[in-house]
């Protein structure tokens, strides 16, 4: 990042599983961040494979750019400020994630460092100090520094409010008539202390009661830093009214104003602030506490006042991108023109401000959006004015029921969060489908966006309200006690007690930290509903459609924190006629698509597809979170009843297979093989006969053309040091599978490579017949477990006496030792790779033509080393060599071998001609004048 740019040509593998490669070249010394690009996307092979360049993978930045940590790469990102935020006493210095240990130990040692965070090695987490007395600008010509912020001292950030949330109005509680109050639910929240003995939270008049899983309110208070709501400390009362707001219940059962709207939840409680004022450790160490005693939602009404995306944010994105079932909560402050941190992170619910009233006017003084990196800003509005909730007192003994009033998004983050619960009991108690689950993060975020109501119509989501602000009434019908025609879907939906468990097996896992924990876990989705998508891949459900319905569809998804690619989800409706209605979102985790009923008549049933058209890629493959390839969500869909019933076909019989070697008796050449030998059929039934491989070298003519250059080299196969791989090749030649495919591989002073009839881009090939391996693993079983033929590969043939020398002719493999197909490469002139001798397998040479191959080594080629303009083998025959009289090998390659157009070739042949006759005459007037001098 601190160079001019430098374009240079990497060795990269295929991206893509199975594919053909070379092995590793020698590691270089690595040095700083450069930025690797390639046109047609990152898979995850192609990150893993920029380890054999000598290069480490750091982070995915778009969806053709990976920053890495190494000497070269294609070009530098230009010197920029790493500060964000104000100039300060002191700055937290973070490193870039997976940054080498030796660099970061190099950055270590520069600086007298504080509070030093070390990530893992190779970690997705970035380490990160604290440090004093410095100026800033020294850190942006440091190489493996991500950013710099300034430390900052954290500050914090109810019957009628429910009333507006629960049907829009001033008046009445529907939902809590229908037991709709949080009950079932664990809220967590982390704050400045909270009156165990306030009537909100006691057990009765006279006892606070033992907290723990059977207290009436209190599941957990966690008092390693401070131990109470104590006055002359930071923000005094702060908590115990934020508490309120969540769960508060009289013990004695009266309905008071400062009733929560989830009054049957229970709260885990994070006293953070101390007489030092607050002291909150870094977020998973709370998020993981709570996430751990059953708590998803999480309440957190404070940060530092600065808008710049802090390692809090990021922290916060990672945390909910790695652990599914948790939904912060966060303040984002009480200035218009400000946004502060975290409530700037993606996954987050960010809550701003309306009055305490059924009108559609907002809190002036609530933070809005958008935010410095472009996302909307305040995820729903909640009232802000006039809240009331739980005071403290100060005495531990009093048994107070007092109830005080306070203003600010401090107190609409908490009624977000409480109203929030009402809708998490709702999954849990199966309003929406037929068992009910704990719901992640995503699907709660979607059915409250669902549930918003735009302030005024029309306008949601924007960077004031985001979508609105919640009404039950949008999604529970009153009058028919239902859900109001609404489907979900969650991909993390999973039986509870599994869930649990693999919470606790997450967090006992090795790392320093909870985030650590978890990124270790590498889970695949596994016992969860999914799906879970790759990129390229989608997914799709037809539902029927209730008539005279608008249809409503949200999705929502964790995204990974900001300075990492933007995973790109999209949710499309199909209507029966093939028209596509698409979302457009690029920055942001929720989004929707919204048809009115109007436009929707005559329509039965529509199809809701989600479609992954970008997911960023880590060091695993076929994982979820920020270190994985794969990505789930949840649906939220209103309008509709449900899917479309598809009758079940009628069963098949199956057909007869008397020996029971897997071919119907009907396609069966051999009927009657003997049980010791069924696994060993060919596709007709029979035993295929014993192979008898070529001993006797066998040449091969090569056509190619490229633009409108054209030439031809002729391969002498050696059949008796690599007969296998001879007969192999030499069938794929004889059945034309060769002719029409590209060299999809060029690198100049190192080798062209080709061969994949299946794909042409190096995904694929195939070896010519079953030479007893499957996928590079030794089998009999000559349909390798159904996978067929596209699974034959070729044994190793190495060490035999034929090396990786200029113009050697050699097979391409994947890791697999025993797994070359059809690729082959020939090395380059000059070239001398002897780190190949010994890992792939040498098989021939090129014997005339050499100029073809130098032309083709030297071809402009753009992303995966493919040439610009293809190079096409334009066919591959058996030839007998010598070639005769009439067609000798001279006058074959002096014509093929033609690298300039043919109108090119005609002028030099006339050229060549005019010199050849005037050679002639003058050797005809030197004779005639010697005759006469004589």
């Amino acid at each position: 990042m601190r160079r001019s740019a430098l374009v240079l040509c990497l060795l990269l593998l295929t991206p893509v599983s199975g594919a053909w490669s070379l092995p590793e070249i020698p590691d270089v010394e690595l040095e700083e961040e450069w930025i690797v690009e390639q046109k047609e996307g990152w898979g995850h092979t192609g990150w893993v494979a920029l380890r054999s360049e000598g290069l480490e993978p750091l982070r995915q930045i778009s969806a053709t750019e990976v920053l890495v940590w190494g000497d070269h790469g294609t070009y530098q990102l230009e010197v920029e400020s790493v500060l964000r935020g104000p100039t300060a006493d002191g700055y937290r210095v973070v490193l870039e994630p997976r940054l080498p240990s030796h660099a970061q130990w190099d950055i270590l040692s520069t600086f007298e460092f504080e509070a030093l965070q070390l990530a893992g090695t190779n970690s997705a987490l970035p380490t990160s100090f604290e440090i004093h007395g410095v100026d800033p600008v020294i850190f942006d010509s440091v190489p493996g520094i991500w950013w710099v912020e300034p430390l900052l001292e954290t500050k914090a950030r109810n019957s009628l409010s429910s009333s507006i949330m629960e049907n829009g109005s001033m008046n009445g509680h529907p939902g809590w008539d229908l037991g709709l109050n949080g009950s079932g639910v664990i809220i967590g929240v982390a704050d400045s202390g909270i009156e165990l003995d306030h009537a909100c939270f006691s057990e009765n008049a006279t006892e606070i009661g033992e907290v723990g899983v059977g207290h009436r309110k209190v599941v957990l208070v966690n008092t390693s830093i401070d131990d109470g709501d104590h006055s002359g400390q930071a923000d005094y009362k702060h908590g115990t009214h934020i508490a309120g707001t969540l769960v508060c219940d009289l013990w004695n059962g009266n309905v008071s104003d400062g009733m929560s709207p989830s009054h049957g939840a229970r709260v885990l409680f994070q006293d953070v602030v101390n007489e030092s004022g607050w002291s909150e450790p870094t977020v998973d160490w709370l998020l993981a506490e709570a996430v751990a005693n059953g708590v998803v939602i999480h309440s957190d009404s404070w940060g530092d006042d600065t808008e710049a995306y802090t390692l809090r944010s990021a922290e916060f994105d990672l945390w909910h991108r790695e652990m599914p079932w948790s939904l912060a909560f966060i303040a984002p402050g009480n200035n218009p023109s400000k946004f502060y941190e975290p409530a700037n992170a993606r996954n987050v619910v960010s809550v701003g401000g309306t009055l305490s009233d059924n009108s559609t006017d907002l809190y002036t003084s609530s933070s809005q959006g958008p935010t410095e990196e472009g996302l909307r800003g305040n995820f729903i509005a909640t009232p802000a004015v006039g809240i009331i909730s739980a005071s403290a007192d100060g005495n531990l003994s009093s048994f107070n029921d007092d109830m005080r009033s306070s203003t600010g998004t401090s107190m609409s983050t908490p009624l977000g969060a409480s109203i929030t619960a009402v809708i998490q009991q709702m999954v849990q108690d199966g309003w929406f489908t037929e068992e009910g689950f704990v719901p992640s993060g995503p699907q709660l975020r979607a059915l409250l966006a669902l549930s918003s109501d735009s302030l005024p119509v029309g306008v949601a989501p924007d960077a004031q309200q985001g979508w609105g602000r919640p009404n039950l009434a949008n999604i529970i019908d009153y009058d028919e006690n239902s859900s109001a025609n609404i489907w979900i879907h969650d991909s993390y939906m999973m039986n509870e007690t599994i869930r649990m468990g693999l919470i606790d097996e997450w967090l006992a896992a090795n790392g320093s930290r909870p985030l650590e924990q978890v990124i270790e876990s590498k889970w695949n989705g596994s016992d969860a509903q999914g799906p879970f998508l790759k990129q390229g891949e989608n997914t799709s459900w037809n539902l029927t459609l209730i008539p005279g319905e608008d249809l409503e569809v949200i999705l929502s998804f964790n995204q990974r924190p900001f300075g990492a690619v933007s995973d790109d989800l999209g949710v499309s409706v199909i209507l029966p006629n093939g028209t596509v209605i698409r979302s457009n979102e690029s920055l942001e985790g929720t989004e929707y698509v919204h048809l009115l009923a109007a436009d929707l008549i005559g329509v039965e049933n529509v199809t809701i597809r989600v479609d992954a058209s970008l997911v960023g890629i880590g060091n695993y493959s076929g994982v979820l979170g920020s270190d994985g390839d794969m990505l789930g969500f949840a649906l939220a869909v209103k309008g509709v009843g449900g899917e479309v019933v598809v009758p079940e076909p009628e069963p098949v019989s199956e057909p007869e297979d008397g020996d029971e070697d897997g071919v119907p008796d009907e396609e069966d050449g051999c009927p009657n093989t003997e049980f010791e030998y069924r696994n060993m059929v060919g596709y007709d039934g029979c035993i295929p006969e014993p192979m008898n491989y070529s001993t006797e070298d066998v040449f091969v003519k090569v056509e190619w053309v490229h633009s409108e250059h054209n030439g031809m080299f002729i391969l002498q196969l050696n059949g008796s040091a690599a007969p296998i791989h001879v007969d192999n090749f030499r069938q794929h030649v004889e059945n034309g599978r060769y002719n029409g495919t590209l060299f999809h591989r060029v690198i100049d002073n190192f080798m062209i490579q080709g061969g994949d009839f299946e794909t042409g881009e190096g995904y694929g090939g195939y070896a010519a017949r079953f030479y007893q391996y499957c996928n590079g693993e030794y089998s009999t079983d000559v349909t390798c477990a159904g996978l067929g033929q596209s699974a034959w590969t070729v044994p190793a043939e190495l060490n035999n006496g034929l090396d990786h020398v200029p113009y050697a002719l050699s097979m391409a493999r994947t890791s697999a030792p025993n797994s070359a197909g059809s690729q082959f490469f020939i090395v380059d002139k000059d070239a001398y790779p002897d780190w190949l001798d010994g890992e792939y397998s040498v098989f021939g040479k090129v014997i005339s033509g050499y100029e073809g191959v130098e032309y083709i080594s030297t071809v402009g080629t753009g992303g995966m080393d493919r040439p610009v303009d293809n190079v096409m083998i334009i066919s591959m025959g058996i030839i007998d060599w010598p070639l005769s009289d009439d067609n000798d090998a001279t006058s074959v390659i002096d014509e093929g071998n033609n690298t300039n157009s043919s109108e090119g070739g005609l002028q030099w042949r006339v050229v060549g001609a005019f010199f050849a006759i005037l050679f002639v005459v003058m050797v005809l007037i030197s004779i005639r004048k010697r005759s006469n001098n004589g």
